[in-house]
């Protein structure tokens, strides 16, 4: 309710945000190990009674390895900013097909090293400050621009041909 509360009242997000409610998920396991422990050694001969606690146990048991075993399967579950990453395995994809690749880019860092742990070691990453042009060397093949704002995409225009990359989403341009 500490979140919900000013998200309804002042507006925002605070709580669509994961890690501000970690204590609740975690007061929410130990309650439920509670209940189930309590209920599966009480001493009241009622074998019925504990046989469906113990099924009960055993069946979540068995959800929680299934949940596990399907976010397994995915590059970017929901936990992990979706909006910030979504793309990110088209995007490494590309970049990682490369021989001698940099990537250029004028985002925040966090949102560099979420595609940087998906890219190859030899990939070259390259930070720009807003409203800076970075100055591209050529001793890489391809370059490519990572989630461009409106300013840098101008300022490599001025000296370069810009193009997007199939399958990003205007997330990876490739400097001409």
């Amino acid at each position: 309710m500490a979140l919900i509360g000013p998200d309804v009242i002042l507006g925002g997000r605070r709580s669509s945000i994961t890690r501000y409610a970690i204590p609740s998920y975690l007061g929410i396991q130990i309650a439920v190990a509670y209940l189930i422990t309590a209920k599966t050694t009480a001493i009241n001969g009622n074998t019925k009674h504990l046989k469906r606690w113990q099924y009960g146990a055993i069946a979540l048991l068995f959800c929680g390895i299934i949940s596990c075993i399907v976010s397994a399967q995915f590059p970017v579950w929901w936990h992990k900013s979706h909006s910030k990453s979504r793309y990110n395995p088209q995007v490494a994809e590309i970049v990682n097909q490369a021989k001698n690749p940099l990537v250029v880019s004028d985002k925040i860092p966090g949102i560099m090293f979420s595609l940087s742990h998906s890219l190859n070691p030899d990939v070259h990453l390259q930070m720009v400050l807003p409203p800076g042009i970075p100055q591209i060397p050529n001793t890489f093949s391809p370059i490519f621009v990572y989630r461009p704002t409106e300013t840098l995409k101008q300022g490599i225009k001025t000296n370069h041909q810009l193009t997007e990359e199939p399958h990003s989403k205007s997330w990876l341009w490739r400097v001409e």
